[in-house]
Formats: C-alpha cells, structure tokens, sequence
C-alpha cells in the first residue's frame, strides 16, 4: 500500500513539474488565406511565440513558380530576422506579402534556425506552414446599379522614383500602400525627395523611405539621410541600435578600415583593425539618439561602447644610404676630439726623442767604457813585451864571454838585436795607442 501511494505521488509531482515547461513551450504558426486569384496581392503572417524572446531566425520556402515574393518586415526572399525590442516578449511576429503568379497549390512553410531568448538560451526548434490555393480569376460582371463604381488599381511602380545605391538601380515609392508594414516605432508621414512629394515613415528622428527592384519585389525600408540612401537596419543586444552613415564631421579611428561584415546574415557598413581580428566597429544610433562608434564582436554576437585605444601603425621604413666620416671629417667636426688627438700625437712624440736620446748616450757610455779597457790591456801588453825585449838584449853578452857555445849560438846576438829592433818598435806602439785613445775624445 505503501508503495503505491508513493508512486502516485512521484507522478503527481512529475506531471506538475510539467506544467510550466508546457505553457513555455516555443511555438510557430502560419496564417494565410485559404485560396486567392492570378495576379493578386495577399498577406501571409507568420507569428512565434515562447517565453522571453530575444531573437528568431528562420526560413520560409513556397513554390516560386505560384507565388513571388514582396515584401515584409524583418525579410528577405526565403529569410526571417526578428528582434525583440524589449525583455519579456512572449511573442515576435511579421507579415510576408507574395503575389500570385499561376494557377496552382503551395505551401508556405516555415522552419527556425535560430530560436534564443533574452539571456541568449536556445528555445529550440519550430516549424509550421500553410497551404494556399491560386485560382484563375474569372469574368467580371457589371451591374447597372450607379451606386457601384471600380476604383482602378495604381501600380505604385508607375510613379516610383529611380535612384542609384551603390551599384544597384532601386525604386523608391512615392506612396505607402497600405500591405507595406512599417517598423516598430515608425508612422506614415508626408515627406520630399528631390523636390517630389512622397509618404515615408518617421520615427526616432530617422526618416524612412520603401525601395524595390524594378519588379516591385524584394521590398526594404532605406534611411534618408540629407539626400543620401542607406539601408534600415539594427542590432538588438540588450537594447536595439539603428546603423547609420557617419557623415563627413565623424572621424574614422586611426588603424581601421572600411570593409563590410555579416550581422543576422545581412551584409553592414564596418571597421576593421588587422590587430583586433573578430572585432568590427560599426557607427550607430541608440534609443536615445546618440550616435557614435560601437565595438561588435563576431564570436558572442555582443555590441559596446568604443572607447579610444592606441593601434599601432607600422609604416615601411624608407630606404636610405647612411655614409660613415673619416677620421678626419671627424677631427674637424668635433673640436674637443681635436684638441685630445694633438695632444697625445705630441705626448708620444716626446716620449719616442727622450727614448732616442738616452739611447744614444748610453751607447756613448758603453763605447767609452770599452775603449778603456783596451788601452789599458793594450798597454800592460805592452810594458811586458818591452820587459821580455830587455832581458833579452842582456842574454847575448853572457853567451859571448863562453866559449862553448855553438855558432848557432854564436848567431843568436844577431836575431835577439832584431828582437831589440821590433821591441824597439813595439815599444814605441804605447803611443800610438795613445793617440787611438784620444781619437775617440776628438770623436766626442
């Protein structure tokens, strides 16, 4: 018993639990009218709905054979792009004008691809469609009441006004009919272009015109801005900003250039730095009206406030010769490196003379020194020999007085005078070594 009370209860909480998740429960829906005739105009809307809305992406698909495509808002042939305006949406909706072009049966079917809320969680994915009937349209029959009158039908291309935007050829409409849906917050208004009258939509101090191609289709609403066209489009973050051209007072930062990036799968107008690559700067208008640069990054989807950062510019350095001076264009250029270099040049000039001189007086000195060492060897030499020539002048006299010598040694008298004679010589040699002593005294 107990068991069973327990399981009922679990399920109790489990089906209650459920409740909240199913009145949340992201939805789509279609509505269109069931059939319609050859060459008429209708409207199919196309509503989503969920719990705090933040933006819808989704695309829709017919037989283009059948139906052709207008215009509608927040649209493009086969797109849809909605923002939410505000926190707590629990529904974003627009309507989608087709024309018919055959007889025939399609289908107008939706499909999301990107479905978040206001904290950016996926609300997951919904579809839906619509079936719709083209009939041929048959015979008119007039009756002969006069209260009955036709009003003809103005084709809003026959008083368009042709301009040029960038390279394309676009029609603007002098006249809002009433299957063009203006964007929140704008109202139909009379306005000039070019010196003609034409309605357009006013709001937030922006001006708005409707351009076509020159079918009639593909229909988007285009800021006029002082005789200028761009294309009306806006972010949504947290709040919805409206992109605008920065007229000629607004300056660029430095470091960025033009170029163009996709935001909702929609070509814009940005800047871009090589140094903050997934970063764009793009010019808007918030709700406020204040204009100025906004950092969008490309990663989360996020936009805020640029504030002014220092880029770096590298510019390509300029190719120059560079010729060194010589050490005399040197000198003469600085005068302090003059006076040093004259100084020292003179310095070593003494040093290398005083090295020179002293040089040469102590080989004077070693010369002197020399020379009288050999005079006075030269001289003791001498003074022997003279010693040896007088004994031997004595010896012949006592060989004389005997008799038994020999006459060989009788002739010995003979050969010691000739030794007296060269000592005789040798004795006067002293003083020419004098007098070679007293050479080099002259030569001082």
């Amino acid at each position: 018993m107990k068991k069973r009370i327990l399981t009922i209860l679990l399920v109790m909480a489990l089906v209650i639990s459920m409740f909240p998740l199913t009145a949340f429960a992201a939805s789509a829906s279609v509505s269109a009218p069931a059939s319609t005739t050859v060459g008429s105009t209708f409207s199919v809307t196309v509503k989503f709905s969920a719990s705090n809305i933040g933006v819808v992406q989704a695309t829709f698909s017919y037989d283009k054979s059948v139906l052709k495509y207008v215009s509608g808002s927040g649209t493009s042939d086969g797109k849809i792009v909605l923002y939410a305006s505000a926190e707590g949406k629990s529904s974003l909706s627009t309507t989608i004008k087709f024309k018919a072009l055959k007889a025939g049966k399609t289908t107008v079917s939706v499909n999301t691809t990107e479905f978040i809320d206001w904290d950016y969680n996926s609300l997951g994915t919904v579809s839906a469609s619509r079936s719709v009937t083209v009939q041929t349209a048959g015979t008119t029959t007039t009756t002969k009441d006069p209260e009955v009158s036709t009003t003809p039908t103005v084709n809003p291309l026959d008083t368009a006004i042709p301009v040029t935007v960038g390279e394309q050829t676009l029609y603007l409409w002098t006249t809002l009919t009433d299957d063009i849906t203006l964007p929140a917050g704008f109202t139909k208004t009379d306005s000039t272009y070019q010196e003609q009258s034409i309605q357009a939509a006013t709001g937030n101090n922006i001006t708005l015109v409707y351009l076509t191609d020159g079918n009639g289709g593909n229909g988007s609403f285009y800021v006029l801005d002082n005789g200028s066209l761009y294309k009306y489009q806006t972010i949504t973050v947290s709040k919805t900003y409206i992109i605008v051209e920065p007229d000629s007072s607004v300056t660029v930062p430095d470091g960025y250039t033009e170029t163009t990036m996709d935001i909702n799968e929609t070509s814009v107008k940005a800047w871009q730095s090589e140094e903050t690559p997934g970063f764009y700067l793009v010019y808007v208008m918030n709700s406020e009206g204040g204009k100025g640069f906004y950092t969008y990054d490309t990663i989360e989807g996020t936009l805020q406030r640029y504030t002014e950062r220092t880029v770096t510019v590298e510019e390509e350095p300029e190719e120059t010769t560079v010729s060194t001076p010589g050490f005399l264009e040197t000198l003469k250029s600085n005068y302090t490196m003059m006076i040093v270099f004259v100084a020292l040049s003179a310095l070593i000039l003494i040093l290398i003379i005083t090295c020179i001189v002293l040089l040469v007086k102590k080989r004077a000195a070693a010369g002197k020194h020399s020379l009288s060492s050999i005079n006075i060897e030269e001289s003791t030499k001498a003074a022997e020999e003279i010693g040896e020539t007088k004994d031997a002048i004595q010896e012949p006299e006592e060989l004389n007085s005997t008799e038994d010598r020999t006459n060989d040694d009788a002739e010995e008298p003979e050969n010691l005078n000739d030794t007296e004679e060269e000592s005789g010589e040798a004795v006067e040699e002293p003083k020419d070594l004098n007098n070679t002593e007293e050479e080099p005294k002259d030569k001082e």
